[in-house]
């Protein structure tokens, strides 16, 4: 009888899940909170926010860190003349798997009363991203 090797196969690795739970609006001059629950079958090794001012080309990149229950990051607070930011959100898990949710746009409003209330905390370290990364 022929030797037969068994060849087990892992289950396939799903991307990360994200669940954007960010508030509805931001006012200026206080740094708008981005929050996520993000969930994987591996692992989460790393998750980000990528944002920009509504209308401009460069994205910058933080790092959201997990307090818990969720991923979050306080971004820069907003001038009176921005009128919003555009965002989305990468999750990668701990095989490399990449995620990315779809982009949404945080208006920013001086009667904004959703927004969310950051709690003081060391400032984000920012980074500007060049196209592909």
């Amino acid at each position: 009888m022929p030797d037969r090797l068994l060849f087990l196969q892992e289950p396939a690795n799903n991307p990360p899940d994200i669940a954007d739970e960010t508030a509805a609006c931001a006012k200026p001059g206080s740094r708008p909170r981005v929050c996520a629950r993000v969930f994987d079958d591996r692992g989460v090794a790393k998750v980000r926010v990528l944002f920009r001012t509504r209308g401009s080309k460069p994205y910058f990149a933080a790092e959201m860190t997990f307090d818990g229950a969720r991923y979050c990051v306080s971004l820069p607070a907003p001038q009176k003349a921005t009128q919003g930011i555009e965002y989305y959100l990468e999750a990668v898990d701990t095989d490399f798997e990449p995620s990315r949710a779809v982009a949404k746009a945080l208006p920013v409003a001086g009667s904004c009363s959703t927004a969310s209330a950051a709690a003081p905390e060391a400032p984000t370290a920012i980074t500007p991203v060049q196209p592909g990364e």
